[in-house]
Protein backbone atom coordinates (compact mmCIF):
# COMPACT_ATOMS: atom_id res chain seq x y z
CA UNK A 1 0.00 0.00 0.00
CA UNK A 2 1.11 3.56 -0.63
CA UNK A 3 1.29 6.15 2.09
CA UNK A 4 -0.68 9.08 0.60
CA UNK A 5 1.58 11.54 2.38
CA UNK A 6 4.77 10.13 0.85
CA UNK A 7 3.25 10.44 -2.64
CA UNK A 8 3.55 14.21 -2.33
CA UNK A 9 7.23 13.60 -3.16
CA UNK A 10 7.37 10.03 -4.55
CA UNK A 11 10.59 8.12 -4.99
CA UNK A 12 11.69 6.76 -8.38
CA UNK A 13 10.63 3.22 -7.40
CA UNK A 14 7.17 4.47 -6.40
CA UNK A 15 6.79 6.27 -9.75
CA UNK A 16 7.71 3.08 -11.61
CA UNK A 17 5.19 1.08 -9.59
CA UNK A 18 2.47 3.66 -10.24
CA UNK A 19 3.18 3.43 -13.98
CA UNK A 20 2.71 -0.35 -13.78
CA UNK A 21 -0.56 -0.04 -11.84
CA UNK A 22 -2.21 2.82 -13.71
CA UNK A 23 -3.53 2.08 -17.21
CA UNK A 24 -1.55 3.65 -20.05
CA UNK A 25 -3.38 6.04 -22.39
CA UNK A 26 -4.79 4.47 -25.56
CA UNK A 27 -2.87 5.24 -28.79
CA UNK A 28 -5.72 7.58 -29.82
CA UNK A 29 -4.29 9.89 -27.14
CA UNK A 30 -0.83 9.66 -28.70
CA UNK A 31 0.49 11.96 -31.42
CA UNK A 32 3.90 10.41 -32.04
CA UNK A 33 6.30 8.07 -30.33
CA UNK A 34 9.44 6.05 -30.81
CA UNK A 35 8.98 2.39 -31.84
CA UNK A 36 10.38 0.75 -28.74
CA UNK A 37 10.61 -2.85 -30.00
CA UNK A 38 13.14 -2.59 -32.85
CA UNK A 39 16.46 -0.82 -33.43
CA UNK A 40 17.44 -0.46 -37.07
CA UNK A 41 20.92 -0.70 -38.59
CA UNK A 42 20.88 2.75 -40.19
CA UNK A 43 24.44 2.48 -41.52
CA UNK A 44 23.52 -0.70 -43.42
CA UNK A 45 20.25 0.81 -44.65
CA UNK A 46 22.00 3.97 -45.82
CA UNK A 47 24.68 1.95 -47.61
CA UNK A 48 21.96 -0.11 -49.32
CA UNK A 49 20.22 3.10 -50.38
CA UNK A 50 23.41 4.55 -51.86
CA UNK A 51 24.45 1.29 -53.55
CA UNK A 52 21.15 -0.16 -54.77
CA UNK A 53 18.40 2.46 -54.65
CA UNK A 54 19.78 5.91 -55.48
CA UNK A 55 21.07 4.73 -58.87
CA UNK A 56 17.57 3.55 -59.87
CA UNK A 57 15.37 6.16 -61.58
CA UNK A 58 12.96 7.42 -58.90
CA UNK A 59 9.26 8.24 -59.07
CA UNK A 60 8.66 12.01 -58.69
CA UNK A 61 5.92 12.92 -56.24
CA UNK A 62 4.51 16.41 -55.58
CA UNK A 63 2.82 16.43 -52.17
CA UNK A 64 1.02 19.46 -50.75
CA UNK A 65 3.46 21.99 -52.14
CA UNK A 66 6.79 20.17 -51.91
CA UNK A 67 8.73 17.83 -54.15
CA UNK A 68 9.70 14.28 -53.25
CA UNK A 69 11.20 11.41 -55.18
CA UNK A 70 10.63 7.83 -54.08
CA UNK A 71 11.09 4.12 -54.61
CA UNK A 72 8.61 1.45 -53.45
CA UNK A 73 9.93 -1.33 -51.20
CA UNK A 74 6.56 -3.09 -50.75
CA UNK A 75 3.89 -2.76 -53.43
CA UNK A 76 0.92 -4.63 -54.88
CA UNK A 77 2.87 -6.60 -57.47
CA UNK A 78 6.53 -5.90 -56.70
CA UNK A 79 6.75 -2.84 -58.98
CA UNK A 80 9.06 -0.09 -57.65
CA UNK A 81 6.73 2.66 -58.89
CA UNK A 82 3.61 1.36 -57.12
CA UNK A 83 2.94 2.80 -53.72
CA UNK A 84 4.98 5.97 -54.07
CA UNK A 85 2.02 8.14 -54.94
CA UNK A 86 -0.83 8.15 -52.44
CA UNK A 87 -3.36 6.66 -54.85
CA UNK A 88 -2.98 4.51 -57.97
CA UNK A 89 -3.61 6.39 -61.19
CA UNK A 90 -6.37 4.01 -62.27
CA UNK A 91 -7.06 0.61 -63.75
CA UNK A 92 -7.34 -2.59 -61.73
CA UNK A 93 -5.32 -1.14 -58.82
CA UNK A 94 -7.92 1.55 -58.14
CA UNK A 95 -10.08 -0.72 -56.01
CA UNK A 96 -7.24 -2.51 -54.20
CA UNK A 97 -6.71 -1.79 -50.52
CA UNK A 98 -3.41 -0.10 -49.73
CA UNK A 99 -2.90 -2.62 -46.89
CA UNK A 100 -2.50 -5.38 -49.50
CA UNK A 101 0.59 -3.68 -50.95
CA UNK A 102 2.99 -6.11 -49.22
CA UNK A 103 5.00 -7.70 -52.05
CA UNK A 104 8.75 -6.90 -51.87
CA UNK A 105 10.15 -5.07 -54.90
CA UNK A 106 13.56 -5.84 -56.46
CA UNK A 107 15.06 -3.01 -54.36
CA UNK A 108 13.81 -4.55 -51.10
CA UNK A 109 16.72 -6.87 -50.46
CA UNK A 110 19.48 -7.28 -47.89
CA UNK A 111 19.21 -4.87 -44.94
CA UNK A 112 16.05 -3.28 -46.33
CA UNK A 113 14.21 -6.61 -46.39
CA UNK A 114 15.66 -7.42 -42.97
CA UNK A 115 14.22 -4.21 -41.56
CA UNK A 116 10.77 -5.10 -42.92
CA UNK A 117 11.04 -8.63 -41.47
CA UNK A 118 12.13 -7.25 -38.08
CA UNK A 119 9.00 -5.10 -38.04
CA UNK A 120 6.80 -8.07 -38.96
CA UNK A 121 8.30 -10.20 -36.20
CA UNK A 122 6.82 -7.79 -33.64
CA UNK A 123 3.33 -8.52 -34.98
CA UNK A 124 2.92 -5.34 -37.00
CA UNK A 125 1.58 -5.52 -40.54
CA UNK A 126 3.64 -3.07 -42.68
CA UNK A 127 2.40 -2.16 -46.14
CA UNK A 128 3.13 0.32 -48.93
CA UNK A 129 6.69 0.73 -47.72
CA UNK A 130 8.78 3.18 -49.69
CA UNK A 131 11.97 5.20 -49.45
CA UNK A 132 11.18 8.89 -49.92
CA UNK A 133 13.65 11.73 -50.40
CA UNK A 134 12.34 15.20 -49.64
CA UNK A 135 13.84 17.38 -52.36
CA UNK A 136 12.41 20.79 -51.47
CA UNK A 137 14.54 22.90 -49.16
CA UNK A 138 13.00 26.02 -47.65
CA UNK A 139 9.58 25.27 -49.17
CA UNK A 140 6.62 25.05 -46.79
CA UNK A 141 4.25 22.09 -47.10
CA UNK A 142 0.63 22.90 -46.34
CA UNK A 143 -0.95 21.21 -43.32
CA UNK A 144 -3.09 18.29 -44.43
CA UNK A 145 -4.62 15.02 -43.25
CA UNK A 146 -4.36 11.61 -44.90
CA UNK A 147 -7.28 9.97 -43.09
CA UNK A 148 -10.37 10.85 -41.07
CA UNK A 149 -9.86 8.36 -38.22
CA UNK A 150 -6.81 7.41 -36.18
CA UNK A 151 -4.12 6.37 -38.67
CA UNK A 152 -0.43 5.74 -38.10
CA UNK A 153 2.68 5.61 -40.25
CA UNK A 154 6.07 4.28 -39.28
CA UNK A 155 9.11 6.35 -40.30
CA UNK A 156 12.70 5.13 -40.16
CA UNK A 157 14.99 8.11 -40.89
CA UNK A 158 18.02 7.14 -43.00
CA UNK A 159 19.42 10.63 -43.50
CA UNK A 160 18.29 13.87 -41.94
CA UNK A 161 19.49 17.20 -40.60
CA UNK A 162 18.74 19.44 -37.59
CA UNK A 163 16.47 21.65 -39.72
CA UNK A 164 14.10 18.85 -40.72
CA UNK A 165 10.89 18.44 -38.71
CA UNK A 166 7.46 16.84 -38.53
CA UNK A 167 4.80 19.33 -37.41
CA UNK A 168 1.18 18.98 -36.29
CA UNK A 169 -1.56 21.54 -35.57
CA UNK A 170 -3.81 20.44 -32.71
CA UNK A 171 -7.37 21.60 -32.01
CA UNK A 172 -7.08 25.09 -30.57
CA UNK A 173 -4.09 25.93 -32.77
CA UNK A 174 -1.22 24.47 -30.73
CA UNK A 175 1.81 23.67 -32.90
CA UNK A 176 3.80 20.51 -32.08
CA UNK A 177 7.19 20.08 -33.75
CA UNK A 178 9.33 16.92 -33.66
CA UNK A 179 12.72 16.21 -35.19
CA UNK A 180 13.10 12.53 -36.08
CA UNK A 181 16.80 11.63 -35.74
CA UNK A 182 18.52 9.04 -37.94
CA UNK A 183 19.83 7.15 -34.91
CA UNK A 184 18.39 3.69 -35.53
CA UNK A 185 14.94 4.53 -34.18
CA UNK A 186 11.62 4.05 -35.90
CA UNK A 187 8.90 6.60 -35.21
CA UNK A 188 5.12 6.23 -35.17
CA UNK A 189 3.42 9.42 -36.42
CA UNK A 190 -0.28 10.29 -36.70
CA UNK A 191 -1.45 11.29 -40.18
CA UNK A 192 -5.14 11.83 -39.39
CA UNK A 193 -4.27 15.06 -37.52
CA UNK A 194 -3.23 18.09 -39.63
CA UNK A 195 0.50 17.64 -40.24
CA UNK A 196 3.36 18.43 -42.56
CA UNK A 197 7.04 17.72 -43.13
CA UNK A 198 9.37 20.70 -43.38
CA UNK A 199 12.98 21.18 -44.41
CA UNK A 200 13.99 24.68 -43.32
CA UNK A 201 16.35 26.88 -45.37
CA UNK A 202 19.94 25.66 -45.12
CA UNK A 203 18.87 22.04 -44.67
CA UNK A 204 20.05 19.10 -46.73
CA UNK A 205 17.74 16.47 -48.19
CA UNK A 206 15.78 14.20 -45.87
CA UNK A 207 15.51 10.48 -46.64
CA UNK A 208 13.09 8.20 -44.76
CA UNK A 209 11.92 4.65 -45.08
CA UNK A 210 8.21 4.95 -44.33
CA UNK A 211 5.21 2.67 -44.44
CA UNK A 212 1.66 2.18 -43.35
CA UNK A 213 0.88 -0.10 -40.41
CA UNK A 214 -2.46 -1.86 -40.40
CA UNK A 215 -4.73 -1.06 -37.50
CA UNK A 216 -3.77 0.61 -34.25
CA UNK A 217 -0.29 -0.04 -32.82
CA UNK A 218 -0.53 -1.40 -29.29
CA UNK A 219 0.38 0.92 -26.46
CA UNK A 220 3.29 -1.33 -25.45
CA UNK A 221 5.02 -0.63 -28.78
CA UNK A 222 5.52 3.05 -27.91
CA UNK A 223 8.47 4.59 -26.14
CA UNK A 224 8.55 8.30 -25.28
CA UNK A 225 5.05 9.00 -26.65
CA UNK A 226 3.64 12.49 -26.95
CA UNK A 227 0.37 12.28 -25.00
CA UNK A 228 -2.55 14.45 -26.09
CA UNK A 229 -4.94 16.10 -23.67
CA UNK A 230 -7.76 13.95 -25.03
CA UNK A 231 -8.30 11.23 -27.65
CA UNK A 232 -8.60 12.47 -31.22
CA UNK A 233 -10.35 10.67 -34.10
CA UNK A 234 -10.45 7.45 -32.08
CA UNK A 235 -11.34 4.25 -33.90
CA UNK A 236 -14.60 2.66 -32.74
Amino acid sequence: MFDPICLLSPTASQIRLLCEILPAPMPSRYLHGRFGQVRFDVDALRAHYEREIASTPPVPYFDNGVNYVGWAMLSFDGDIEQGVRQRPLGGAQKSRLASTATTPTPLCTGPMLQAIEDIRKTGLHPYRARVMRLESVGEVMTFHVDAKTETWRLHVPLETNPNSFFEWILPGGKLVRKHLPADGSGWFVRVDIPHRAINLPGATSRIHLLMGVKGRPKTARFAEPYVLDRPLNARK
